[in-house]
Order: C-alpha cells, then sequence, then structure tokens
C-alpha cells in the first residue's frame, strides 16, 4: 500500500459581520401591487426573510401586505448581517409626480 503525506496551510479570516441601515418601518407609496423591489434600504446584496429564523429568502417579487414584517440582511465579502426587523407602511401618495419636469401626476 502506498502511503502519501499531504502538508496544508489553513488560513482563518475572521471578518466583522456588515450591519444593515434599515429604518424600523418603511413607507412607500401604494401602488396597485407593491412588492420587495419597491422597498428602499441602502446596502448590498440585499436578502429579505419572512422571520427571524426561516431559511428561506424571500423574492424581490414577494407582494407586500400593508403593517406586515419582514427582515432584511446585507452580505459583504461572503459575511452575511445579522437580520434586521422592518415593518412596511404603504401610504396612498397625492401629487406624486413621475417625472418633475413634466409634472405628469400619477392617479393613487
Amino acid at each position: 500500500m502506498n502511503k502519501c503525506i499531504v502538508v496544508a496551510t489553513i488560513n482563518i479570516v475572521e471578518r466583522t459581520a456588515p450591519v444593515v441601515p434599515a429604518e424600523p418601518a418603511v413607507e412607500i407609496c401604494r401602488l396597485p401591487v407593491n412588492t420587495l423591489a419597491d422597498v428602499v434600504i441602502n446596502g448590498e446584496s440585499l436578502k429579505f426573510y419572512a422571520t427571524a429564523v426561516s431559511p428561506a429568502v424571500l423574492p424581490l417579487t414577494t407582494v407586500l401586505v400593508n403593517g406586515a414584517g419582514y427582515y432584511v440582511t446585507q452580505t459583504k465579502d461572503n459575511c452575511e448581517s445579522a437580520r434586521v426587523y422592518f415593518t412596511v407602511k404603504l401610504r396612498n401618495c397625492i401629487n406624486v409626480y413621475v417625472n418633475p419636469n413634466l409634472r405628469m401626476r400619477v392617479p393613487f
């Protein structure tokens, strides 16, 4: 029987988990259908979850429910942040301009 000895070096790099700069409540103008793609949170590689422990990432096509809570994480350098809870508030927007130069109003 032949034997082989392998010498290897393993580098362990400890990284600080990023922080998601999320507000406790996110307000969005009510559309006929609002989805997670409409949520504006500053960050990179955001992932949305339904619960604090759910393994399933919610797709950006998930329809938002007014007053419902969701969790968001941010991933930087292959390191995912802790989940941050936020609620969605859908509000009726009046005099919202699609293009301020054209002054076209979007009816809500």
